[in-house]
């Protein structure tokens, strides 16, 4: 009787292994997402800038569901300061951009976007390479 219970939990545990080996070579989804490649989110009002320099929101769909939607509220439009190109964001919220080069703008409301000034401290350099590539390099 233990060997057929036996039998059976080793059968299981082969046929998992077996269908999560198979599932995870095969395994695909049919996704399309209206969303431009993103640069920025802002947290807790849920804003999304694009690297187009469009802002997205999150805004309720017909269906009920949260979705993201172009922001057309003329107090947070343009996304960014005219004369920032959205590849030097290097920070930035709905009502503060800094730039790559240190540089701090501010949203005033009605009158648009401040200039800040530099910022009094040295920007830290970053490095851009993901955690795979770094570990990547010690494989070799």
């Amino acid at each position: 009787m233990r060997a057929r219970s036996f039998f059976y939990v080793c059968a299981g545990l082969f046929l998992l292994v077996a269908a999560y080996t198979m599932g995870a070579r095969q395994a695909s989804a049919d996704f399309q997402l209206s969303l431009p490649p993103v640069i920025a989110f802002s947290q807790p009002d849920s804003r999304v800038l694009g690297r187009d320099g469009s802002l997205w929101g999150l805004g309720t769909g017909p269906d009920g569901y949260a979705h993201w939607v172009p922001e057309t509220a003329p107090m947070l439009l343009p996304a960014i300061p005219p004369s920032v190109s959205p590849d030097d964001v290097l920070f930035w919220t709905p009502r503060w951009t800094i730039t790559k080069d240190g540089h701090g703008w501010a949203m005033g409301g009605p009158r648009g976007w401040t200039d800040a000034g530099v910022l009094p401290v040295a920007p830290v350099s970053s490095d851009t390479r993901s955690w795979s590539g770094v570990k990547g390099g010690f494989r070799k």
